[in-house]
């Protein structure tokens, strides 16, 4: 009963959310499709809860050919292992830069709430080669994404001996968190 009432406060609030920022989220939109004549939103696969796969949207802050960039990219990682992080990433735009620092490119998220992909409080779903490296295959639990790092971290660049550190950690997280 619990699980289905903050699924349906979730849906709620996020659809009248949606509702609400329309008009900003329509101008944002055309800004970023004028900026660089790209789409407008970004679309991602994540695996949430269960191991479900799904498509996640945000609005677009980096060059329309940022995943085509990415290798020419990868020994500048500021982080070890699977997950890339680069503070100063090139392929980020100006208006994208202005969107992340405001935390506003992440707003089209709440048609995953509305969905039922994500919930409005709880872990960031997982990159599919972050739930490979860490749970393999058949990643049948949401991780946070501290919860990636600290895996992944435990073994180094390396996916081996990852899974104990990343299965003990999910399992000592609170139940109402997953």
């Amino acid at each position: 009963f619990r699980v289905l009432t903050k699924s349906l406060f979730d849906r709620t609030v996020a659809a009248a959310a949606l509702i609400l920022l329309f008009p900003l989220l329509a101008v944002l939109g055309v800004i970023i499709r004028l900026h660089d004549h790209g789409p407008a939103l970004f679309k991602q696969t994540r695996v949430g809860k269960d191991g479900k796969v799904f498509r996640i949207y945000k609005f677009r802050t980096m060059v329309a050919d940022a995943e085509e960039r990415l290798p020419e990219l990868l020994a500048s990682n500021d982080n070890d292992g699977v997950i890339f992080k680069l503070r100063k990433d090139p392929r980020v735009t100006k208006v994208g830069g202005a969107l992340r620092r405001l935390s506003i490119d992440e707003l089209p998220q709440l048609a995953n709430v509305v969905l039922g992909h994500m919930s409005l409080v709880g872990p960031r779903p997982a990159l599919p080669d972050e739930a490979n490296c860490v749970l393999g295959p058949s990643a049948a639990v949401q991780l946070t994404s501290a919860e990636v790092q600290l895996a992944v971290a435990a073994e180094g660049s390396s996916c081996s001996g990852s899974l104990p550190v990343a299965m003990r950690t999910a399992s000592m997280r609170p139940s109402h968190l997953g």
